[in-house]
């Protein structure tokens, strides 16, 4: 092969190379997308709220106990979204709260899951409603 060749054929190679990591990238960002990974701006939703700060406030004497399972179940995450659905629901936010079943029986519906009080205070509900109970939760004391 002759120099001139060799040019060719690196010219043409270079796009192809440049092609396949954009089409890898962009499924990798697809990819990341469908299964729920969360970027920072997923915070972008808590309007500032210090989850510690808001779930001491409203759980009260029960603040050790809902620090423990908002730990076990988001990792302190307000944008955290387990993608494997039950029924026809996700675990949204920092409590994990189904959404939309569980999260639309509480006063915080029309508020966002993902947003630090809304989600703290719908899981104060729902752990009074069940008699100031974890059972409806994955992680337990």
């Amino acid at each position: 092969m002759n120099s001139h060749q060799d040019v060719r054929t690196n010219f043409i190679k270079k796009p192809i190379i440049v092609k396949m990591s954009l089409a890898i990238l962009f499924s990798m960002m697809l990819f990341s997308a469908a299964v729920g990974f969360h970027s920072s701006n997923s915070y972008a939703a808590t309007n500032g709220a210090d989850p510690t700060s808001v779930i001491r406030q409203v759980f009260g004497g029960y603040a050790d106990q809902a620090l423990h399972i908002a730990q076990c179940e988001s990792t302190m995450n307000p944008g955290a979204t387990n993608t494997q659905a039950i029924g026809n629901s996700h675990a949204a936010g920092l409590f994990q709260v189904l959404y939309p079943s569980t999260w639309i029986t509480t006063s915080q519906a029309s508020a966002s899951p993902y947003d630090v009080t809304a989600n703290v205070k719908a899981a104060y509900e729902i752990f009074q409603r069940d008699g100031y109970s974890w059972r409806e939760w994955e992680c337990h004391l």
